[in-house]
C-alpha cells in the first residue's frame, strides 16, 4: 500500500473513558500525529484526531463541549445564540437561529400599525398608519419620534438623531425648519445647498426670494391639478382629512366639503350657495325647510337680499334710524306681518308713535302696527318692555312658563341662587320645595334654605328720619278668591308663627304664637287675642300655655292644685302645679326637694331661672311650715298658719343650687 492508505493502516487506535459522556482525549494522550481515538459513550459517541499542530479534533460524531468552536476562519462546533444575545448584538461566537432572527425583527421594525408598540427596546422602529402619509417612528429610549413627514416643534434641538429627521425650532421668531444631515442640523430656510435643489424643483414655473416663493412671471397663471372628486371625497383636502376640502362638481364649478358634506357651492355665474347646491343670488342661505335666502352684494356694500320672504334687508321706507330690519313673513312694508326684526340706532320714527329716541331691539311675531300680536321680545328706549313666552309683554320684563317649567332660576358661580317654581313657589338656596312641613301636611311659598345661620337668615332694614319701624302683617278674610275682602269671624285664627323642628322624618312644631279673633269683629273693630303654646316632652303637638285676651287678662293653663296633708318632702312636680293646698288639722312639714332634685326636674335650666308657687293651709289649728333642702335654702318664713296661704318664688343661682324667697 502506498499514499493516505498507508498511514492509516501504520496508525494506532488508542481508547479512553469511552463511557464517559462528552469525554475527549487530551493532547497528551495522543502520542503522535495522526493517532486517533475512540468515544462510544450512547449518547455522544465520537472520533477524535490529533492534527499536525498538536490540537485535538473531532472527527466523527455529534458536537460535544470539547469541541473546537467555529470561528470566521475555520469550521468547528457554533453555540445558538438565545433572544436576550440575539437582541443585544455583542456576541461574535455565537449564531443565531430562525426564531431569534424574527423576534429583533418584530422588536426593532414592526409593520404599519395605527398603534405603537409597547415595551420597545431604543432604536426600534415601526410605520405609524395613524396618520396619512404613514411615516417611520423611532424609540428613543423614552417616547417614539416621528421622522420623515412629521416635524417636531421645539424650542430645543431633539437629542436622538436620525439621518433625514425634521424639527421646528421655536427658539427663533419666525420659527425655521431644521434637518439632521447626519452630523449637524443645517437651516432649512437658509442653507445654500437646500436653496439649490429648492431652485431646482421650482423649475422656471415659480421663483423664490429668500423664503418667498411667487410665479415666475408676474400675471401668468399656475396650474394645479387635483382630481373633481365628490362631496364625500373632495379632490384637494388638508394632509389625514380625505372628507373635507375642494372639488369640482361640474365645469366652472367648485364646491367645499366638510366632514363629507357639502357646505358651500360656486357657480359659473358667481353665484355662492352656503347650505344649498342651487344658489338663488351672489349669496344664499337655505333655511331647514330647504327655503332659500337669495341675496346680493351691492356697490356700497350693503347686503340686499331678494324680495321673497324671508329676507334681510335694509330700511327702505322713511324710517330714520333704522339700521337692520329681517322679515320672515309678508313683505309688504306698510303691514310687517310675520316674525321680523329691528335693530335701531336712534332717532324718531313717526309712523311709531313718533317717540322712539333712542336705540332699540324689537324682536317682534306680530304686526308692525300691533307690536306683539304673536309674541315678541321688545327691547327700547320708549316700550322697554321684555317678554317671554307670552304673546304680550304686559310688563317691563313679563315671562311665562311651559306647565312644569320654572320661569325663572338664578344661577352662581358654582350653584343655584334662587328660583321661582313652576307651582309658583320662590326658593332661595335650593331648587326643591319641602313638603315635610307641619308634620308633613304643609308647604310654604316661600322657602330659605342655608347651612348657616347666615346663609337662611332673612332681614329686613328700615332707613327714616321718623320713628316709623317694621312691619310683619298676618291678614286673614273669609273670602275665597284672591284679592277678597270678606268679614272674619270670632275665633278665626289670623296668623301662626310656627317653630319646628325635624324628627328626622318630618318638621314638628314646638312651639307657636298665634293671633286670633277673640269677639265678634265689625267696621273698625277687630277684637284679638295672642296665644302662647308650647309642645310638652312626649308630645306631638303644642299646648295652650299663656293666653292674652282681648281685654289684656293674662291667662295661663293651670294644672289641678297638688295636696300634701302629712310631713314630708315635696318634689319638683309639686312645685310645678303652682298651687300646693294642705286640709289636716295636724301640722305638716314640706321640706323642698334638693337643688339636684329640682335641677333635674327641668328640661332646661339657666341662671337665675325663676318659678313662683303658693301653699294654701286650709286645716283648721296647726301651721303648715316649708323647710329648706340639700342644696335648696329658704330665705324669710316658712310658717303658713291655718286658713292662710303662703307665696314663695324658687330661683336657681348656680348649678344644682337654688334659693326660695317668702314672698307674701
Amino acid at each position: 500500500m502506498s499514499g493516505a492508505f498507508c498511514c492509516i493502516a501504520m496508525a494506532r487506535i488508542k481508547l479512553k473513558n469511552s463511557q464517559v459522556k462528552d469525554k475527549a482525549p487530551l493532547a497528551t494522550d495522543l502520542d503522535v500525529g495522526g493517532e486517533i481515538a475512540v468515544n462510544h459513550h450512547a449518547d455522544n459517541p465520537g472520533i477524535f484526531l490529533k492534527d499536525t499542530a498538536g490540537a485535538v479534533r473531532k472527527i466523527a460524531g455529534p458536537g460535544s463541549i470539547s469541541t473546537s468552536a467555529a470561528t470566521e476562519a475555520a469550521a468547528g462546533i457554533v453555540e445558538l445564540a438565545t433572544l436576550a444575545e440575539t437582541a443585544t448584538g455583542t456576541d461574535a461566537t455565537r449564531a443565531v437561529h430562525p426564531a431569534g432572527l424574527k423576534a429583533l425583527l418584530s422588536a426593532t421594525l414592526t409593520p404599519g400599525s395605527a398603534t405603537a408598540p409597547a415595551g420597545p427596546a431604543t432604536g426600534a422602529t415601526y410605520i405609524d398608519s395613524s396618520v396619512s402619509p404613514a411615516v417611520v417612528a423611532v424609540w428613543d429610549g423614552a417616547a417614539w419620534v416621528k421622522q420623515v413627514g412629521t416635524a417636531t416643534t421645539s424650542a430645543t434641538a431633539p437629542t436622538a438623531l436620525v439621518t433625514g429627521q425634521v424639527y421646528l425650532d421655536t427658539s427663533t421668531s419666525p420659527a425655521v425648519a431644521k434637518l439632521w444631515n447626519g452630523a449637524a442640523w443645517i437651516n432649512l430656510t437658509t442653507d445654500t445647498a437646500v436653496q439649490s435643489k429648492l431652485d431646482a424643483q421650482l423649475g422656471g414655473i415659480w421663483t423664490r426670494t429668500g423664503t418667498v416663493v411667487s410665479p415666475a412671471n408676474a400675471g401668468n397663471a399656475v396650474d394645479i391639478d387635483f382630481p373633481l372628486g365628490t362631496a364625500a371625497l373632495p379632490g384637494l383636502t388638508p394632509v389625514g382629512d380625505p372628507n373635507t376640502g375642494l372639488w369640482a362638481p361640474a365645469a366652472d364649478t367648485l364646491a367645499l366639503s366638510t366632514n363629507g358634506t357639502e357646505k358651500v357651492r360656486v357657480t359659473p355665474a358667481g353665484l355662492v350657495g352656503v347650505g344649498t347646491s342651487n344658489p338663488g343670488g351672489s349669496e344664499s342661505t337655505e333655511d331647514n325647510a330647504g327655503n332659500t335666502l337669495a341675496a346680493t352684494l351691492d356697490i356700497n356694500g350693503n347686503l340686499l337680499f331678494s324680495s321673497t320672504a324671508p329676507y334681510i334687508k335694509p330700511i327702505t321706507k322713511t324710517q330714520n334710524g333704522r339700521s337692520l330690519y329681517i322679515q320672515a313673513g309678508d313683505t309688504s312694508e306698510t303691514n310687517y306681518n310675520g316674525g321680523h326684526l329691528y335693530l335701531e340706532a336712534g332717532g324718531q320714527d313717526p309712523s311709531w308713535g313718533g317717540a322712539a329716541k333712542g336705540g332699540n331691539v324689537y324682536i317682534d311675531g306680530g304686526q308692525k302696527g300691533g307690536i306683539g300680536t304673536d309674541g315678541n321680545i321688545i327691547l327700547g328706549s320708549t316700550r322697554g318692555r321684555v317678554g317671554i313666552g307670552t304673546t304680550t309683554a304686559g310688563a317691563t320684563l313679563d315671562v311665562k312658563a311651559a306647565a312644569a317649567t320654572p320661569p325663572l332660576i338664578v344661577q352662581g358661580p358654582s350653584s343655584e341662587f334662587a328660583r321661582l317654581d313652576s307651582s309658583g313657589r320662590l326658593l332661595v338656596g335650593t331648587s326643591a320645595a319641602r313638603t315635610n312641613l307641619g308634620k308633613g301636611v304643609q308647604s310654604a311659598r316661600l322657602q330659605v334654605e342655608g347651612t348657616s345661620g347666615d346663609g337662611a337668615r332673612i332681614a329686613q332694614v328700615s332707613n327714616g328720619n321718623n320713628p316709623n319701624g317694621i312691619q310683619y302683617i298676618f291678614a286673614k278674610s273669609r273670602g275665597t278668591a284672591v284679592g277678597s275682602n270678606i268679614i272674619v269671624q270670632s275665633n278665626d285664627d289670623i296668623g301662626v308663627l310656627s317653630f319646628e323642628g325635624s324628627d328626622g322624618t318630618n318638621f314638628v312644631p314646638a312651639a307657636q304664637i298665634t293671633g286670633s279673633v277673640d269677639g265678634a269683629p265689625g267696621a273698625n273693630d277687630m277684637p284679638g287675642r295672642l296665644v302662647f303654646s308650647v309642645t310638652q316632652d312626649t308630645q306631638s303637638s303644642p299646648t295652650e300655655a299663656l293666653r292674652i285676651t282681648n281685654d289684656r287678662v293674662r291667662c295661663y293653663n293651670q294644672a289641678a292644685p297638688a295636696a300634701v296633708d302629712t310631713t314630708a318632702t315635696l318634689t319638683v312636680g309639686n312645685l310645678k302645679t303652682g298651687i300646693i293646698t294642705s286640709s289636716t288639722a295636724a301640722a305638716v312639714t314640706m321640706t323642698l326637694p334638693t337643688g339636684t332634685d329640682t335641677e333635674a326636674g327641668f328640661s332646661g335650666v339657666y341662671t337665675n331661672m325663676t318659678f313662683e308657687w303658693t301653699v294654701i293651709n286650709t286645716g283648721a289649728t296647726n301651721a303648715v311650715t316649708v323647710q329648706g333642702g340639700t342644696g335648696h335654702t329658704l330665705v324669710g318664713s316658712g310658717a303658713v298658719a291655718a286658713g292662710v296661704s303662703g307665696r314663695f318664688a324658687s330661683r336657681r343661682t348656680a348649678s344644682n343650687t337654688f334659693v326660695t324667697y317668702r314672698l307674701s
